[in-house]
């Protein structure tokens, strides 16, 4: 689980940190901020995607993992901190995308990284449920509105 007081970066669009909160006063709706979303792929092409308990998008399915940048924290070591804890392994990781998108209304400034793994060990205090689909299934998850928008994009810059 998340560490309530740990301190989160600000971002503006640009990029650039511009201030922090604890994490228990960030607003996940209104406040600009740095995440990083980690897609992971196993040798049959699949994707390991997720149901997040601590969602804006509740319902919706998620890439791999995801999570925010920390104050004096580079997005890929917000990438690994997240990877271990929300599944539980280390695995290398390759930025493939970054930048200022707004989902919906929530702005955020956005890393996304790739890596490949055959073994996931979910952490259930922050994932309901996971699974490896096909990009066929994740082609169809897009078209139905079903997947978060935020996966939506870091699965474009995947391909």
């Amino acid at each position: 689980m998340q560490e309530k007081e740990a301190e989160i970066a600000i971002f503006d669009k640009s990029g650039k940190v511009v201030s922090s909160k604890s994490r228990k006063d960030v607003n996940k709706e209104n406040d600009l901020l740095g995440t990083v979303n980690i897609l992971l792929t196993n040798k049959k092409e699949e994707i390991f995607t997720i149901l997040a308990h601590d969602s804006i998008w509740e319902g919706k399915i998620g890439g791999s993992c995801a999570g925010l940048i920390r104050i004096n924290e580079t997005p890929i070591e917000a990438s690994n901190r997240t990877l271990e804890r929300e599944l539980g392994i280390k695995v290398s990781l390759k930025q493939v995308h970054s930048g200022y998108h707004d989902f919906e209304g929530v702005k955020r400034w956005f890393y996304v990284f790739h890596g490949e793994t055959e073994e996931v060990n979910p952490n259930n205090k922050d994932i309901i449920e996971s699974k490896w689909i096909t990009k066929k299934e994740v082609n169809n998850l897009i078209f139905q509105n079903k997947v978060m928008p935020t996966f939506k994009i870091a699965y474009e810059n995947l391909k």
